[in-house]
């Protein structure tokens, strides 16, 4: 008798950076900014370095991760030897990115204090299938205190829960389309962008 074994190939999970005004929604077959980035299941304090971007050099350090999200400190240096290294930073942010959502990102030193859709240029999200990183928690034990992702009421937004309109802190509504408008005619410039 013979054995045959098969072995199927599981896609890792990669971290993927889209661009808002051409794909609002994390497409897996539309526009990314770059391929995406294989996490590899690393442990808390691992840093991925993700090369240049638009403005800088990326990188991102792992914090936590439950089955779905991953939390990260994102840093944008000019040095391209940095890495996660916070002191040759040009700014860092505490970022989030999910499998099964579209996290709506925002740039700038803690942008998330106010930013709104229409401050957006990218989305963050997380594709393919298996550990994020070394030690997921619970779903009850994971948190991810962002400063760098669009809230709306306190929580982190993803595209796939959000209105047609969204409000930053009541003081004036914003329209989702105008927003990937301003980003698309280039009226925002970005420094601390992943992968550009």
């Amino acid at each position: 008798m013979v054995v045959v074994a098969a072995t199927l190939a599981r896609a890792d999970v990669t971290y993927n950076v889209f661009p808002a005004a051409m794909n609002p929604n994390c497409d897996p077959a539309g526009k990314k900014m770059s391929d995406g980035h294989s996490l590899g299941a690393k442990p808390a304090g691992f840093c991925h370095e993700l090369g240049k971007g638009k403005a800088a050099y990326n990188s991102i350090e792992v914090i936590a991760c439950s089955a779905k999200c991953l939390c990260f400190t994102q840093y944008a240096s000019s040095d391209p030897t940095a890495a996660c290294d916070g002191n040759k930073a040009l700014g860092q942010n505490v970022k989030e990115a999910c499998l099964g959502d579209c996290m709506v990102d925002c740039n700038g030193a803690d942008c998330g204090l106010t930013a709104t859709v229409a401050d957006s240029g990218t989305r963050l999200a997380l594709l393919g299938e298996g550990q994020i990183c070394a030690a997921p928690q619970s779903d009850a034990d994971y948190s991810c205190a962002t400063t760098g992702m669009v809230k709306v009421d306190g929580k982190t937004l993803s595209t796939k829960d959000a209105p047609s309109s969204t409000t930053d802190s009541g003081a004036r509504s914003i329209d989702v389309a105008v927003g990937f408008a301003v980003v698309a005619a280039g009226a925002v410039t970005w420094l601390f962008g992943t992968a550009f």
